[in-house]
């Protein structure tokens, strides 16, 4: 199925609303504290304006370059780093835009609408097993009818469904809804359910058509557009944001990197940074009278961060080599602080050994501790895997941008139900479970 085809379909069915918009710029630019500051503030805001103006024109390569620029001038700015995954987004930089998503959860770890970006360019990208991790950590930031549909499009149909049924049986249940719960319905081969469902808002002769659609676009073949089609994007060869645009340690986070890294090769660290408790920015809601493109421009607020840090430069002193790597001090165990990182969310426990089995030496995790605990996600199971130990959310972070440097993937919460993992509770060294008293 051509993509051009792809994207006429997509333009035809209230799937996943306009995930790509104009955004409205940061209103920090004109608090900031000195008259050097206003000023780098005054030009984030003018480039941030630009960028909205061009994103809305649908201009996204001129978005792509402004919304560049902002964030150049105020790197903290998670109202910016969104406005800049957007518009990777919308000119078809996949690599580009899932780092800015990224990017923004960790100066904003409560954006719902940067979550569930994240989880579909990282579906686009073929990397399910990513956006199912994605997508259990955020599920209630995200509103339960794009959840359901994403779920569904990751591989987890059954979950999708059974997410999206339960939306469906609300009696305030949209369009929307209904028409998502049809195509998850389609992508799971039940095709009478499907029909059934989508003929609640079309006409009898629009139904037949869309189940007719929808039957080339689920063959497996059309699997690696389907998420692209949907939001109306044309992926392009993306060598991914420039480096001069990636987060930099504020003065407090590189200090405490120089005094507590033990034998680490300098990274970039991203501190941590107050969490504004925004409602989760939903899919918009597409009419059941007038089919809107599933990729829709509009005009929205996209909260910023609370507090933008000043760019500072500071000398960090590189820590004293330590003679002994594996000691008491540097072992983690879970249950001995208050955040873990998270590395990842699995099927069972089984799939979570093997993950760790690959993860631990290609990090250097061997002298930590790892965890399990379960989640239930509106009828999927999942077990988290994740390392502890730490007092602050800083250290985590510390940990989580040396493997997200190395090419991996990770998040910082807070301790929760996580438990030293079953199979190590016999043969972890003693050292550590030492740490741990």
């Amino acid at each position: 199925m051509k993509t051009t085809a792809l994207i006429k379909l997509a333009a035809s069915t209230l799937i996943l609303g306009a995930t790509m918009v104009g955004c409205s710029p940061s209103t920090q630019a004109g608090h900031l504290a000195n008259a050097s500051d206003r000023k780098t503030g005054k030009v984030a805001m003018k480039a941030a304006t630009a960028a909205n103006t061009a994103m809305v024109a649908r201009d996204f390569a001129t978005a792509v370059t402004h919304a560049e620029t902002a964030v150049a001038a105020m790197p903290r700015d998670a109202g910016f780093r969104m406005m800049l995954g957007q518009a990777y987004l919308g000119a078809g930089r996949l690599t580009s835009a899932e780092t800015a998503f990224s990017e923004t959860l960790t100066l904003m770890p409560d954006h719902g609408r940067a979550a569930l970006n994240l989880a579909l360019v990282q579906i686009a990208q073929g990397n399910s097993e990513a956006a199912l991790a994605t997508l259990a950590d955020y599920h209630d930031r995200i509103g339960a009818s794009d959840y359901g549909l994403a779920l569904a499009l990751a591989g987890n149909v059954d979950g999708g469904i059974k997410a999206l049924e339960s939306v469906v049986r609300d009696p305030r249940a949209n369009a929307k809804s209904r028409q998502n719960l049809a195509l998850a319905y389609a992508l799971a081969g039940k095709w009478s359910q499907a029909h059934v469902t989508a003929a609640q808002d079309l006409a009898p002769a629009d139904a037949d058509a869309r189940i007719i659609q929808w039957a080339e676009f689920v063959k497996p073949d059309n699997a690696p557009n389907r998420v692209a089609s949907l939001l109306g994007v044309h992926p392009v060869q993306d060598a991914g944001q420039p480096t001069r645009l990636a987060l930099a340690p504020t003065a407090e986070t590189a200090t405490q990197v120089a005094e507590a890294a033990p034998v680490a090769a300098p990274v970039q660290i991203a501190a941590a940074t107050p969490v504004v408790d925004t409602p989760p920015a939903a899919f918009e809601t597409a009419s059941a009278t007038t089919m809107a493109p599933a990729f829709g421009v509009q005009t929205v607020d996209v909260p910023a961060s609370t507090k933008w840090v000043a760019p500072t430069r500071q000398r960090i002193v590189p820590a004293q080599r330590r003679t002994v790597v594996a000691s008491a001090t540097s072992a983690r165990a879970v249950e001995s602080g208050k955040f873990v990182v998270q590395l990842g969310a699995f099927e069972n426990v089984a799939v979570s050994k093997d993950a760790w089995n690959r993860v631990a030496p290609r990090f250097g995790l061997r002298n930590y501790e790892p965890a399990n605990s379960n989640a239930q996600v509106r009828g999927a199971n999942f077990v988290r895997l994740a390392v502890g130990g730490f007092e602050t959310r800083a250290a985590a972070v510390q940990l989580c941008t040396r493997i997200k440097a190395q090419g991996g993937k990770c998040f910082v919460r807070g301790l929760l139900s996580d438990k030293p993992a079953q199979w190590v509770q016999r043969g972890l060294p003693k050292l550590v479970r030492m740490a741990s008293r």
